[in-house]
């Protein structure tokens, strides 16, 4: 009688561990991400010891995605779910306050930049894509590290050591964009698209003018500001239009050709295209190659 007793208190004590702890699939620890940085700073973190998994498909809009069921029960099964949690990723919270979703291990990094709010031209923008500044993707990342290592203690090491390293290559990306600030003192960028780098261009000290505040839904920008714009290209003489990774490029078009302007590319990273994935793309190689094409446009 005392070994029955004995033999079902050990199997209490066992359930009620895998009850509290996120259980590991065969293949490792799965994480599930709603956005492409989210995505690769979890991949540079769990690195050979788990798997990670971007919900957007290359090229999807990341201010429209809204989960497949199929999707939904991916979310539920994986160890750790990680968000922005936002506004632009609304559905997350509608998602994970349902009942069957309770247990699911989550992160949203809303909460480290929550009161995060910047002027611009006496407007204020509240804008979501915290990372495009690399001060901010260090938050992103430690806040990362620490809730895997709570999860995961016996990978803390290891985890550690990543984090470590890629600490290093933000290091590197902060100091790249503060030598952009230093070169954008007094010039104006502009901005012929839908502003998603706030915090990128709030960071380091770059001024901008864009024809949208923000990602604003508007169809259109008014007539005043894409006169502006052109006004302030002539009167500057700017070399310059920039566009956001997946634009039509229509507006700016339209400014360039007033201008004799040329039109560049800058990535907002929120998630990638098919060619960016198979040439292997990161947010590090990203984030470089936007202080490239900043330093490119301002140098004289």
């Amino acid at each position: 009688m005392k070994k029955l007793i004995s033999l079902i208190i050990t199997v209490a004590s066992l359930l009620s561990l895998f009850a509290c702890s996120p259980v590991q699939n065969e293949e490792g620890i799965s994480i599930i991400t709603t956005c492409f940085p989210l995505y690769d700073f979890a991949r540079e973190l769990i690195g050979e010891k788990g798997n990670v998994t971007l919900l957007l498909k290359p090229g999807q809009d990341s201010h429209s995605y809204d989960p497949s069921a199929r999707e939904i029960a991916k979310i539920k099964n994986c160890d750790l779910f990680l968000s922005i949690g936002g506004a632009d990723e609304a559905w997350v919270n509608k998602l994970l306050s349902g009942s069957d979703m309770k247990n699911v291990e989550q992160l949203s990094l809303v909460h480290l930049f929550s009161e995060d709010e910047h002027t611009h031209n006496g407007h204020s923008h509240n804008d979501e894509h915290y990372w495009t500044s690399p001060k901010n993707a260090v938050l992103m990342v430690k806040e990362i590290a620490q809730t895997l290592i709570s999860l995961f203690p016996e990978e803390k090491d290891y985890i550690s050591e990543n984090l470590t390293e890629y600490l290093s290559k933000l290091e590197a990306l902060d100091a790249a964009f503060k030598e952009v600030g230093e070169l954008a003192s007094g010039n104006t960028v502009i901005f012929g698209d839908r502003f998603p780098f706030t915090h990128l261009f709030c960071d380091y000290g770059i001024e901008y003018l864009s024809a949208y505040p923000g990602c604003s839904d508007m169809t259109e920008p008014s007539a005043s500001t894409v006169v502006e714009l052109i006004n302030t290209v002539k009167k500057n003489g700017i070399k310059t239009v920039f566009v956001t990774e997946m634009s039509n490029g229509a507006l700016a078009d339209t400014i360039c050709s007033e201008t004799g302007a040329k039109k560049a590319v800058l990535h907002s990273c929120a998630n990638v295209t098919k060619q960016d994935k198979k040439n292997g793309e990161t947010y590090i190689s990203l984030m470089t190659k936007n202080a490239e094409t900043l330093k490119n446009s301002l140098q004289k």
